[in-house]
Order: structure tokens, then C-alpha cells, then sequence
């Protein structure tokens, strides 16, 4: 297991911040906002708005599980000790999300980044499956009106990463 650097290898530019914080990262939020206001929801456009929130809230310094939320400063070892991730604090000093920040997130906000977390993780990074005959047919495929569930649990936590990216990245 690769253990999270300190730093990226290299500092960004400025030309390099300008292009991430005008162009990079509102194309993203844009292509969210079309992937989660789509319909009927598809499985595509919701992994594409899902795998996209989730990057964000990593660049936020957000990690989450099915349970908790924590500061995730480290940055993801590309080997020799070496990371090209960005994080926010690249661009802007001290605008990582700390432990305080997000125990200080509303009830409903810490849910849908801890439920998109891990319906990011189950339903679209990893090939996954566990028996839930409520929302199954008998060969374990998901019922029809599934992807309506899946649509609201992907939209909340799509909408509360991009509300907190805005509040980060206001002024520059």
C-alpha cells in the first residue's frame, strides 16, 4: 500500500493555478451539473458526476468512508516518493479542509459526502455486489426504479462537494 505524501513534487505555476481554477475545474463542475440534472438518470452520467465529485473532494482535502469524514492533506505517491495530485493548498494557502471544518458541516452535509463516498467506491469504482432483495430482481440485478435512489444519493453529494468548492475557491 502507497503511503499518502506531504507535497507535490513540484510547485504549480501561476499560469498553471489560473488554468485549474478558470478552466480545469469549472468544466468539471459544469460536467456534473449536466451528468446529475439529466433524465431519465443513466448509469454513465452517474458514474461520470460521481468518480468527478469524489476528485474534488479530494482536491477539498475531504476522505470519507460509509462511517466517518477526516483531513486528507496527504497527497497520493506516483512512486520515487513523487505526486502529481493537487490539492486546493497548491493554489490557495490554508484552504484545505481541516477536522474541525468538517465536524462543523451540517448533519445532512456529512451524510452525503460519507454516502457519496461510499457509493462512489460500491456502485462505480469497484465491481462489487452483495445481496439486498429489496432492491433486486432474483438474478441480483437492480430493480428498475433503482437508479432513481442511486440518482438522489449521487446528486447530494455532488451538489455539497461543488457548494464547498465554491466557498473555497471564492476570490481567486
Amino acid at each position: 500500500m502507497s503511503k499518502k505524501l506531504r507535497k507535490r513534487s513540484q510547485p504549480l505555476t501561476i499560469p498553471e493555478q489560473r488554468h485549474l481554477v478558470d478552466k480545469a475545474i469549472p468544466d468539471r463542475v459544469s460536467l456534473i451539473e449536466r451528468c446529475i440534472s439529466g433524465t431519465p438518470p443513466t448509469f454513465g452520467r452517474l458514474t461520470t458526476a460521481a468518480v468527478h465529485a469524489r476528485a474534488l473532494a479530494g482536491f477539498l482535502g475531504i476522505g470519507a468512508d460509509h462511517t466517518k469524514l477526516w483531513a486528507d492533506k496527504g497527497y497520493h505517491d506516483h512512486g520515487d516518493e513523487e505526486s502529481y495530485e493537487v490539492k486546493v493548498s497548491d493554489i490557495k494557502k490554508d484552504a484545505l479542509f481541516t477536522k474541525d471544518e468538517l465536524g462543523k458541516l451540517s448533519p445532512e452535509d456529512q451524510e452525503a459526502i460519507r454516502v457519496g463516498f461510499n457509493t462512489t467506491n460500491c456502485e462505480f469504482v469497484h465491481l462489487t455486489f452483495w445481496s439486498d432483495p429489496a432492491h433486486q430482481q432474483p438474478d441480483g440485478a437492480p430493480r428498475n426504479d433503482y437508479i432513481y435512489d442511486l440518482a438522489d444519493r449521487v446528486s447530494r453529494f455532488a451538489q455539497t462537494v461543488i457548494y464547498l468548492l465554491r466557498q473555497r475557491l471564492k476570490d481567486l
